[in-house]
């Protein structure tokens, strides 16, 4: 279905569901407040040409659903930034992933730019990446739950090993046995 298809149907603010349309105008005037919301309802119920609805959309402005995409997505890339961080010590013994961080240059750049790049790439063209622009608040929601992988990898690399055996570690190469 197309926007064409739906601006067709000639919706009225009537056809929707008056509670997420409420919902959908207060967000869109950026009202947090449930009390100056319903003030701010009442006054568009009695100039219901000024009530927004999902027609007056325009394509590709930031919807509840785009926002849930473009912080999953955010979250995920950040997530793996950070599991970028972890994999720099992998043995045994190597508990401080941070150790040694601000020695390697060539690795920071690459971090910054992965991370500038994710932003710009959400911030400035959501069309391209089907995202919408995030505020700073939001940016900072995505790096806490991304930064999750760090907490996760200190708790993985703590646990001790003899919780794993039941998987192989052993890289050499097993010889056949020719009994027969």
């Amino acid at each position: 279905m197309t926007v064409k298809w739906w601006k067709s149907k000639e919706l009225t603010y009537s056809d929707f569901n008056q509670d997420s349309l409420k919902n959908m105008n207060c967000q869109h005037k950026g009202l947090s407040d449930v009390a100056k919301c319903d003030e701010y309802w009442k006054g568009l119920q009695a100039d219901t040409t000024s009530i927004y609805t999902p027609n007056d959309f325009k394509v590709g402005e930031g919807t509840q659903k785009l926002m849930h995409y473009t912080f999953v997505f955010q979250i995920f890339v950040f997530m793996q930034l950070f599991n970028i961080i972890n994999s720099r010590k992998i043995f045994e013994g190597e508990k401080n992933v941070f150790e040694g961080f601000m020695r390697n240059n060539l690795f920071l750049a690459v971090v910054i730019v992965a991370f500038a790049i994710q932003i710009i790439m959400v911030q400035s063209f959501g069309r391209a990446s089907k995202t919408a622009p995030m505020d700073i608040a939001q940016i900072g929601i995505c790096l806490a739950f991304g930064s999750g992988e760090l907490i996760w990898g200190f708790i993985l690399k703590h646990i001790p090993k003899k919780y794993f055996q039941c998987y192989s570690f052993d890289e050499s190469v097993k010889e056949d046995d020719d009994a027969g």
